[in-house]
């Protein structure tokens, strides 16, 4: 849904993830339209990812990047490495350590697209995932938009933007803004993000090779 939103107003939209996993992420991300590039940073600690990585990679090809290693030293390693890099789309869904998640929300907040982003963080539900987001918020990384729990399990996720308030698009604003739209577009996005997520796993399992 937060492609979509981002639609509108934006071409050859770039996102960028910690955590590519089994690849449910980058999939939905990738099949949402058809110029998008998604650079991904995953430990590689799962025999699925491979396999996972080289299948979508056939499917979207040239549009999916992934460097495998701790992204606490991968991301900056491809910063540093002059390689340009800039993020319309963040998803922190990684290491769940403190370490990890706040290492992955500064890095990635410091190549987030200008004047329009947005940034998810998974998970914050768990003590040291939320620990770091307050954190980052703290701090002055990010603003917060929302915090969304879903399931019977209690799982939430954060979302946000790095930079002011008024330099994006007006649907949602911060926690203290006055919008009375402020609840609506917050289920409508949760339930929105809930269904696609649903869609691109029934997707995955029926396009996975056999």
């Amino acid at each position: 849904m937060q492609v979509h939103r981002i639609d509108d107003t934006m071409d050859h939209i770039k996102s960028c993830v910690t955590g590519f996993n089994a690849g449910h992420s980058s999939f939905n991300f990738l099949s949402s339209r058809r110029d998008l590039v998604v650079h991904s940073f995953d430990v590689g600690g799962h025999r699925y990812v491979s396999p996972m990585m080289s299948f979508l990679r056939r499917k979207f090809p040239g549009r999916l990047k992934v460097q495998l290693g701790d992204s606490r030293l991968t991301v900056p390693r491809h910063l540093h490495a002059g390689r340009s890099l800039s993020c319309d789309l963040i998803l922190v869904d990684g290491g769940h350590g403190f370490d990890v998640a706040l290492s992955d929300v500064r890095n990635l907040a410091r190549v987030a697209s200008q004047p329009h982003n947005v940034i998810v963080v998974d998970d914050v539900n768990m003590r040291q995932v939320r620990t770091a987001w307050k954190l980052a918020q703290k701090s002055g990384d990010i603003q917060q938009i929302f915090t969304c729990r879903f399931g019977t399990k209690g799982r939430a996720f954060a979302v946000g933007i790095v930079g002011h308030p008024h330099n994006n698009t007006p649907c949602c604003k911060s926690r203290t803004g006055k919008d009375s739209t402020r609840l609506s577009c917050s289920l409508y996005v949760c339930l929105s993000i809930a269904a696609v997520f649903a869609v691109a796993l029934i997707k995955i399992v029926w396009l996975q090779p056999v």
